[in-house]
């Protein structure tokens, strides 16, 4: 891809529909990085990393960290073996996936509305209740019957060890990264040729020339007085700037940049 930096946001996703037991880790990866000059670099429209590969990294990486912890042992022999799934696929601006992921981070495992019978009996081990359950590939739910103490053990399979966090960032969108989350959004802007639409939809446009700006009619010198136009004047003007002018959004700025032919 020719990046030296990139990021991503891991989202640990353990249940399966019934509540089973189901470990899976879902990632949204940026299509793309910075390079050695902190330009952004756009990877394949198609791919961003080759699935083969990526599961051949994260098996030999995986089974690298467990020898070197004291769960190694517990592993079959069997799984170093097996053929690991792991599926990439590009997902546009990645709000949907976004959207996708949310209700695992905030509602947890499951809804209250799932759970539409208990039995009312005195005695536990003998109370069953029924659990929604969604059918695979379709928006419609069965009931399934467990047991309250079933119920309750699978429940708890769900509940992470203390220090295990469902959502982590990593990279360039790690909280402590050199690179905070609005220079990136400008870096991904200017090299996506965005830079006057990322402009125009935050709070505080200013644009800085050699000199100071100067009326594109008459020439002369023009004075700030602390007013910000609205997005569609921000646009036209923007748009006015000549190449190699220093726009600066907020705390974050570009020198020296190009713009694109129209």
């Amino acid at each position: 891809m020719g990046a030296s930096a990139t990021g991503f946001t891991g989202v640990l996703h353990t249940w399966g529909r019934d509540l089973s037991y189901h470990p899976h880790v879902h990632f949204l990866v940026p299509a793309g990085g910075l390079d050695k000059e902190g330009r952004w670099v756009n990877s394949r429209a198609s791919v961003f990393v080759p699935e083969q590969v990526l599961a051949y990294r994260f098996r030999v990486l995986m089974q690298q960290r467990l020898q070197d912890a004291s769960g190694f042992d517990s592993v079959a022999a069997s799984v170093w073996r097996r053929r690991w799934v792991v599926d990439s696929t590009g997902v546009g601006d990645g709000q949907r996936a976004m959207a996708y992921l949310a209700p695992y981070v905030a509602r947890g495992a499951l809804g209250n509305w799932r759970v539409t019978q208990c039995d009312d009996r005195a005695c536990l081990d003998e109370a069953q209740l029924v659990l929604q359950v969604k059918r695979s590939g379709t928006k419609s739910y069965r009931g399934m019957r467990l047991s309250v103490v079933e119920f309750i053990r699978r429940w708890l399979l769900h509940v992470l060890p203390a220090g295990l966090h469902r959502v982590r960032h990593y990279g360039l969108l790690h909280p402590a990264s050199r690179y905070g989350i609005e220079q990136l959004k400008l870096i991904v802007a200017a090299a996506t040729m965005r830079l006057y639409l990322l402009a125009c939809t935050e709070i505080i446009v200013m644009a800085e020339q050699p000199g100071g700006m100067r009326c594109q009619r008459c020439g002369s010198a023009m004075v700030s007085l602390g007013y910000t136009p609205p997005i569609t004047v921000a646009a036209d003007l923007a748009a006015s700037l000549p190449s190699g002018s220093r726009v600066t959004i907020g705390r974050c700025s570009l020198d020296s940049l190009e713009r694109a032919p129209p």
